[in-house]
């Protein structure tokens, strides 16, 4: 993919976000509820990098040092705009977007999934093992039965504090309308704000707060005495710049738009860009093959 620069990992990172794509947007068609184009964006993103990355994780080898916060953040905006912000090309589902247009590079929701993905695996990891088991006489094992607490007799008499915490609730129900009318309507402007425009963001503090979390990221990967983020080579006449997942050895193909020259990129990023769209169109810009049509490898799906 085009964060990684491992050649042994990329082919890991592509099947996990390739085969756990369609079952994502299966789960997420497959709720017939009334969900708004953006929250639809989201439920699917958040499911297909979720599954995607949990696939990856269990692929890699030392997967701590090689997926953290930052560069799948990282991934994932490349996903959501391959070619670049100017770009309207996407590989979120177009029947998710058509009427919205694809979420910008640096979507704030993005990073917020990320850190609360991460933190639940940290929540997971420290949670306690399963309670060991015992054998019976005979040698079978049985598990250890869990504490349970004792059941309150039914004519116990409820604690006064603890009915008037049951009660609570019900009687701030009850309360006036015309007390909590300007709280509700506050919360209605709220989510109508944020329909009106549902990928607004501060791009240019988004990027800083990306910046220091994968030098965080680094710096926490130096003091356990693993080396850093991988280091950005990738081909210098590539579009995709910094992202690049090619090597300066790598050929270039040109991006045929209706006829017309476009963009020239690697062959590695452009090959990963065929894949979510075979219908793209290229041309190789060097090598023997210069000018003939791109076609993809024998064997790939």
């Amino acid at each position: 993919m085009m964060t990684f620069k491992d050649k042994d990992i990329q082919p890991k990172i592509f099947r996990a976000v390739h085969n756990t794509y369609q079952p994502a947007l299966d789960e997420l068609l497959a709720d017939t509820r009334p969900i708004e184009d953006a929250r639809k964006v989201e439920t699917f993103t958040r499911r297909w990098m979720e599954t995607s990355m949990q696939r990856a994780w269990s692929a890699l080898d030392s997967a701590e040092k090689v997926l953290n916060q930052g560069q799948v953040i990282r991934l994932f905006q490349n996903l959501i705009a391959p070619f670049g912000e100017a770009h309207e090309y996407t590989c979120i589902p177009v029947m998710l977007v058509e009427h919205i247009g694809r979420p910008p590079r640096n979507w704030k929701f993005l990073r917020t999934a990320v850190a609360k993905m991460f933190e639940e695996w940290q929540l997971a990891a420290a949670a306690p093992q399963p309670s060991k088991r015992r054998k019976k006489g005979g040698g079978e094992e049985v598990p250890e039965p869990a504490e349970q607490e004792a059941p309150r007799d039914e004519e116990e008499e409820v604690p006064a504090e603890e009915e008037q915490e049951l009660i609570a609730p019900e009687e701030e129900e009850l309360e006036d309308p015309a007390n909590t009318n300007g709280t509700k309507e506050e919360v209605l402007e709220e989510e109508d704000a944020e329909l009106k425009d549902p990928w607004e963001d501060n791009l240019e503090e988004e990027d800083a707060e990306l910046e220091d979390l994968e030098m965080k990221d680094g710096e926490e990967a130096n003091a356990e005495g693993i080396d850093g983020l991988p280091e950005e080579n990738g081909h210098p006449e590539c579009t995709s710049a910094g992202d690049c997942l090619g090597a300066p050895s790598d050929g270039l193909v040109r991006h045929m738009i209706e006829g017309e020259d476009g963009d020239v990129y690697c062959e590695a990023c452009w090959h990963s860009f065929m894949f979510h769209n075979p219908d793209l169109e290229g041309l190789w810009e060097d090598g023997d093959l210069a000018g003939q049509r791109y076609e993809a490898p024998p064997g790939d799906p």
